[in-house]
């Protein structure tokens, strides 16, 4: 495809955004997280769970930065395509990836998107990036 074609297919579907469905997408994403979440910790051993957990708060601190690089490196990235808010935006990336992890591989992309098109005040879509 040529990059006018997708320059126009972007701009079609930033128009076809506005769809119902699409208000819903978010939420119900959200809702299916929580359902997987709650699922996999019902079938565990709670107890057991609680003593496998580290106590050094190094090892949290360390955690916390390991799954804070690819949200970073994201909004870097993005905030050179689109002026994103930096708490909005970064949550939102957060949300992605959690929703990547968590639910199944690129469904936080599509929660991402959805944020991007209603909150970062992009001139056209945000698919297109």
């Amino acid at each position: 495809m040529e990059a006018a074609t997708v320059a126009d297919w972007a701009r079609s579907a930033g128009d076809r955004a506005a769809a119902p469905w699409l208000r819903w997408t978010g939420p119900i994403l959200s809702i299916a997280i929580i359902f997987v979440v709650a699922r996999v910790l019902g079938r565990a051993d709670l107890i057991a769970l609680d003593q496998l957990l580290p106590v050094s708060a190094g090892f949290w601190v360390g955690m916390a930065l390991l799954l804070s690089i690819q949200p970073i490196a994201d909004y870097i990235i993005f905030r050179g395509l689109w002026p994103l808010p930096l708490i909005g935006g970064l949550t939102a990336l957060l949300r992605k990836s959690a929703s990547n992890e968590l639910l199944f591989g690129y469904s936080g992309e599509l929660q991402f998107y959805l944020w991007a098109r209603r909150n970062a005040s992009i001139p056209g879509s945000p698919f297109g990036a």
